[in-house]
Parts: structure tokens; sequence; C-alpha cells
């Protein structure tokens, strides 16, 4: 993120973004190089937590992705946006980035996994992409709802990415072993990966801080310094409301 960054430029960023139109991805942040493979961890980032940040590091140290992108959606295919507006979320994305270099943030017009991958595709038309979801999102990804022709939208997707599944509290590898085991599910297995998250991680959640943030507690446990010195000054998630614009 740029030192002078200003939310109303972010506010624009995402105003820009069509979600009726056909799938699009702007970076407002870019890794140096052009690398050959690439992990995109796609979170709704209210806001960033530690366990964010520690699925972002694992993908790149443990997994060696060189380029590791914080993608965030305008149009969730389960979540309204509400607390933090889209583009504090943004702001927020950034300082965790700043002084990580191998991190890139990015905003996407449309929620679901084969429309990522059509916008990713303009800017990385050849590089293998490996999306890193909780279990949570991974379930999503196999529900019918969210198909027209489940199995072949889910062939076209999985001909081009995996997926690396983080756990979290109570959700374990035998939550993601029966998961992938259940018939309709099986033919995709070979494409889903394992992550292994400490306990502590594993159990950090996003709502638990914003609601710890309401209770008045100015520095929650769970979040990066970055990121809770941008909630302070901005006062965000603050039964206040804070400074947004």
């Amino acid at each position: 993120m740029k030192a002078d960054a200003r939310p109303e430029d972010y506010q624009g960023i995402v105003a820009a973004l069509d979600p009726a139109g056909a799938p699009c991805m702007t970076f407002v942040r870019r890794a140096a190089g052009e690398p050959s493979k690439i992990a995109v961890l796609s979170a709704s980032y209210n806001p960033p937590t530690l366990a964010h940040l520690r699925m972002a590091e694992l993908a790149h140290v443990d997994l060696g992705y060189p380029e590791v992108i914080l993608e965030l959606a305008i149009a969730n295919v389960d979540k309204a946006v509400t607390d933090a507006p889209l583009h504090e979320r943004l702001m927020m994305m950034g300082v965790l980035a700043e002084s990580r270099p191998w991190l890139s943030v990015a905003v996407a017009t449309h929620g679901r996994f084969l429309d990522k991958m059509a916008a990713l595709r303009e800017h990385f038309p050849t590089a293998d992409v490996c999306f890193i979801v909780g279990y949570d999102t991974l379930v999503r990804v196999f529900d019918p709802k969210y198909y027209t022709d489940r199995d072949a939208e889910l062939r076209a997707l999985f001909d081009q990415t995996s997926f690396v599944c983080a756990n979290r509290e109570g959700s374990g590898d035998d939550a993601l072993d029966g998961l992938l085991l259940l018939p309709a599910n099986a033919p995709y297995a070979e494409g889903v990966r394992p992550m292994a998250l400490d306990a502590y991680h594993a159990g950090l959640s996003s709502t638990a801080v914003r609601t710890s943030i309401a209770s008045a507690q100015s520095r929650p446990d769970g979040l990066p310094e970055e990121v809770a010195a941008y909630i302070d000054g901005r006062g965000l998630y603050s039964r206040s409301g804070g400074d947004s614009p």
C-alpha cells in the first residue's frame, strides 16, 4: 500500500468494479516478479487476523509459493457486507502486506471460485494457481446450490486450480477426509491438500475479534500489530462507528 494511500482512493477502486459484468480482479498491490505459481488466499478480511497471516506464511514458506495474493470479493456468495466497508478491509490488507514484499492485495467482482479463476487468468495466463481456504469455504466449494451444472463446473474448476484447506477449531483431518470421501466429492479429492494450523491459529475468529473491539477491548488478541493500529486509528468496529467515510 502506498504511504499516502487514502480510504477514499480505495473507495473509488471498489466503486469502479461491476459484479454484474464479466469477472474482474483489480490489484492494489503486486509483489515483484512474475512467478510461475501463485497462491490466493480468499477471505472476507473483516478484519484480517493472525490466522489469515499464518495461512499466507505457510503457503509462502512451507508450500513454496513465491507470491501469495490476499483477495477480497465485493460479491460474496454467502455474506452481506457488514461492519467494516470493503474499502477499509482493503486498507487493512494493504497495511498487512506493506512489510511483506511477497504479498499482493486484490479485489474481485465475483465470489465463486470458477469466476475468480477467469479473472485471475487475465493477470496470470499460465501460472499454476492454488487457492488457500478454510474448511467452511471448502464445504461451500462442493455445495450444489452454487452451480447450474455442478459436475461440469467443478471439473472445469479443478482442471485449472487446486485447493489447500486449513483446519479450523473443531474441523481437523477427520472432517476433511470425510468431506472428500463423499461420493459426489471423491473425484476431486486429489485437487485438495490439507494445511495444518496449530490450535491457537485454528481457533481465531474475525467475528470474535469484532465482538471484542465492540466491547471496548482496544487491542484484542488475534490481530497483527499493523492491523490493530489501523483499526485504532480509524475507530473501526467500535460502537461509535469510527470515522469511515
